[in-house]
């Protein structure tokens, strides 16, 4: 084995360490997503040099364009995320004990004429 192919198999496997053992926030995971990502295209691009064939130096390009679909998706998560949870804590995102608030709770205080934000949101006044 040479010391290329060390290189991307450890840069591989501790990307997958990471995900594994590093899972608090969800842009750590991400994050070693795409560094597997990187190591995957960097070793289908060297690939067809070493075995000098021309048929599968699309690949690489093709796998690119998936990961860059990858990291726009992950990152639109982790702003939703963000936004409706209010951090990016991956225990957050269990759909059983989930703590985000409840939109019976709160009425939003936007109208056009006032000047207000129009994202600013007010408990609704308790019936006494």
């Amino acid at each position: 084995m040479s010391l290329l192919h060390l290189s991307f198999y450890s840069s591989f496997t501790l990307s997958c360490l990471g995900l594994a053992f590093h899972r608090t926030h969800l842009i750590s995971a991400l994050l070693c997503l795409e560094s597997m990502m990187l190591s995957m295209y960097i070793a289908l691009s060297i690939s067809p040099t070493e075995t000098q064939t021309t048929s599968i130096t699309l690949t690489p390009i093709l796998m690119l364009t998936f990961s860059a679909c990858e990291a726009g998706t992950g990152l639109a998560m982790l702003v939703a995320s963000t936004r409706t949870h209010g951090s990016d804590h991956l225990h957050n995102l269990n759909p059983y004990n989930a703590k985000s608030p409840s939109p019976n709770n709160y009425t939003s205080t936007y109208s056009p004429l006032s000047p207000k934000n129009p994202y600013e949101r007010t408990p609704l006044p308790t019936a006494s």
